[in-house]
């Protein structure tokens, strides 16, 4: 009997000092580990989530979800940057999820039924008298009435989106640390392609607008556009809706938008 409880008091401190769910080093605390940021050469003591050193449009944070790499922009070497691919096949490219907020590797970010093709992501082209045109990543616009009264508007940056892809169901967001913030402040404008386009290009080009006349905006009311958003906690004026403002959702409800989510740095 002294010889068992011997062995299950060994067996017991054993667990005790080796935790099969030891969570992976990560000391600079920006969600990549210790022994990925080494094998890509990248700082494990300054924040380096959103940095992107192979200049493939796709930040580092997203690399080590994709199992792509950091330093390589054909991480599968089939002719085709990992920017430019559409690895959850949502019909979004990979750099232009990254860029709006949007999880890459998720084809439903949100998890609301809708595929993020389907969100109203795109870029303000004009905000004029009480009318918002949006040109849609996915390609055509949506346009409809936008208001301070009427339209929920939210603003947040790219450290708020990631938090909401982290965050389970139901889960309380929590304020961006500074660090997180200051890790963040990246330039669009910072990164080349080996083409030579700015940072500002996107993997799509808005072809077959419309004209934003009312007729194609009755037909934009009518599309499934999502109604229950993950607000942003900042909260924003329809003026701060300038001409090339990155919007991450919206939804239209009778012609007007309800609920907007801008990309709008604090």
């Amino acid at each position: 009997m002294k010889t068992l409880l011997t062995g299950l008091c060994a067996l017991a401190l054993l667990a005790i000092a080796s935790p099969a769910t030891a969570a992976p080093r990560d000391r600079d605390r920006d969600g990549l580990p210790d022994v990925w940021e080494r094998q890509h050469d990248l700082s494990t003591k300054k924040k380096s989530a959103n940095g992107d050193p192979d200049r493939d449009r796709v930040d580092n944070r997203n690399e080590l979800r994709q199992d792509t790499n950091p330093r390589v922009k054909d991480s599968n070497r089939n002719r085709t940057r990992d920017g430019f691919e559409d690895s959850d096949g949502d019909g979004l490219a990979n750099a232009s999820e990254d860029r709006f907020g949007q999880d890459p590797d998720d084809p439903d970010t949100d998890d609301d039924g809708l595929v993020d093709s389907r969100e109203g992501a795109g870029i303000v082209r004009s905000n004029s008298r009480g009318r918002m045109v949006i040109d849609l990543l996915a390609g055509g616009t949506v346009e409809a009435r936008v208001s301070d009264s009427a339209t929920d508007i939210g603003c947040g940056t790219e450290a708020d989106a990631e938090a909401i892809q982290d965050r389970s169901p139901g889960e309380e967001a929590d304020d961006p640390t500074e660090d997180e913030l200051e890790s963040e402040n990246v330039s669009d404008t910072d990164a080349t392609t080996e083409d030579g386009d700015d940072g500002d290009s996107l993997p799509y080009d808005f072809a077959d607008v419309d004209d934003g006349s009312d007729e194609d905006a009755g037909d934009t009311a009518d599309s499934e556009y999502q109604d229950d958003l993950h607000d942003f906690d900042e909260v924003c004026e329809s003026a701060d809706l300038r001409q090339g403002v990155r919007i991450r959702e919206v939804s239209v409800i009778g012609g007007a938008f309800d609920e907007i989510e801008s990309m709008l740095a604090r």
